[in-house]
């Protein structure tokens, strides 16, 4: 969306000579030949991969801190996660501090599509940062948007192959979830199934084939009205590790800057826990409809809807087994910046694809001890390695992105 605002901007006699712009957009960037600067080009590499590699060591004090305090574990995890995230805005702000400057105004401009939720992606994460600076104006700029990119992409996969893909644990898993099986064979509702990963969903076959039928639990989904920001536990948190955080910080010379900083992170801090609090009352209610449940099968969770469950459920006796999804910590160089989302933050049981995963995920995972087995591929994974190559020349591109790799064949 830069490139569209700044032409806007520009059509419009808003971008004058002696104006400076600063952006991320690359497009932007090499469009405008004067006057313009490329803030990510102001950290160089090794700053970067120096700021990323002192991130265990701090979370490990962290842990130290929150270890020896009475802070109950799903608090330590959400905050822990919550701070892993926040290593990115520190980074903003790293960045942003190479171009502010006190003595000049500044304007910062936004996309408006007329669509809260495509507004709310495009959103400029400078407007938290400089929020409350005087020499701020916003500009709001009209961009049309045609959706000219889906979210899924193209998409042309035919029935036949996705089947040959998902095979018969596929039909099966959309048949029971849409509770198209008959109760008449099966023991019901005894294991609950909260999202969903290919490992997960072989689970659930095992579970028909010793005539257990799941019950699907949807997720509650937040509602923001009934989210009241917890402040004082957040401040009561941050005080319990403030010294470790403060070192963090003080990374960010700018003082104004660095009390955004602050005030950032206490403030969703508060709303994570707000978050905690509600959705403890929404899975109390939700479960309180299955008084025979003995367990639950899990997909990936993390945050303060899967610290509510798994307090809900230990109150409740019920169990939780989460499945791995997704290959990244049997891949990444430094593991340690990813233990904190590890399953085990939730899980009383973690199957794992394969031993590397399941060694790496005991040995570092912030709960000890933690019950770990190795399990073999899903079998979507078995179908793509036990299907023939189409050509000599098939190359394979491994996309690491967010946590998650994407397999996409050429």
């Amino acid at each position: 969306d830069a490139l569209p605002v700044y032409e806007q901007l520009h059509q419009q006699g808003c971008i004058s000579r002696d104006l400076s712009v600063v952006t991320r957009s690359f497009a932007v960037a090499q469009h405008i030949n004067k006057n313009c600067i490329y803030i990510d080009a102001n950290l160089s590499t090794d700053q970067r991969q120096h700021f990323k590699s002192s991130i265990p060591d701090i979370e490990r004090r962290l842990i130290e801190q929150l270890n020896s305090s009475e802070v109950q574990s799903s608090v330590k995890n959400i905050f822990l996660q919550l701070f892993n995230s926040f290593q990115s805005d520190i980074l903003d702000a790293l960045l942003l501090q190479t171009v502010f400057d006190p003595d000049c105004e500044m304007a910062l401009a936004v996309s408006k599509t007329n669509q809260a939720s495509i507004d709310e992606v495009l959103r400029p994460r400078w407007i938290d940062w400089l929020t409350g600076w005087d020499g701020l104006e916003i500009i709001d700029v009209n961009v049309p948007y045609h959706n000219e990119r889906a979210p899924r992409g193209h998409v042309e996969t035919s029935l036949i192959d996705r089947l040959t893909l998902g095979g018969y644990q596929a039909v099966v898993w959309k048949m029971a979830q849409q509770k198209w099986l008959p109760k008449l064979f099966f023991k019901p509702e005894k294991i609950g199934v909260v999202g969903q990963a290919e490992l997960a969903r072989d689970g659930v076959i095992d579970c028909f084939a010793h005539r257990y039928k799941p019950v699907f639990l949807q997720k509650p989904k937040p509602v923001s009205a009934q989210i009241e920001p917890d402040i004082k536990l957040a401040h009561a948190v941050i005080g319990t590790c403030h010294l470790v955080i403060q070192e963090r910080l003080s990374l960010i010379s700018n003082g104004f800057l660095r009390r955004r900083a602050e005030q950032i992170l206490t403030e969703r801090l508060a709303t994570e826990f707000g978050k905690y609090n509600f959705f403890l009352t929404a899975w109390q209610q939700k479960l309180a409809a299955y008084p025979d449940l003995n367990c639950i099968l899990s997909g990936y969770g993390k945050g303060p809807d899967a610290m509510a469950l798994a307090s809900v459920c230990k109150e409740r006796g019920i169990k939780i087994a989460a499945f791995q999804h997704g290959i990244t910590r049997e891949i990444l160089s430094n593991v340690e910046e990813r233990r904190v989302f590890f399953e085990t933050s939730f899980c009383d049981v973690f199957f794992a694809m394969n031993s590397v995963a399941a060694e790496v995920t005991e040995c570092l995972s912030v709960k000890q001890p933690v019950t770990v087995i190795a399990k073999n591929w899903p079998s979507p994974f078995k179908r793509l390695r036990e299907n023939p190559k189409k050509s000599e020349n098939e190359k394979l591109l491994y996309h690491n992105f967010n946590g998650t790799v994407f397999l996409m064949f050429r």
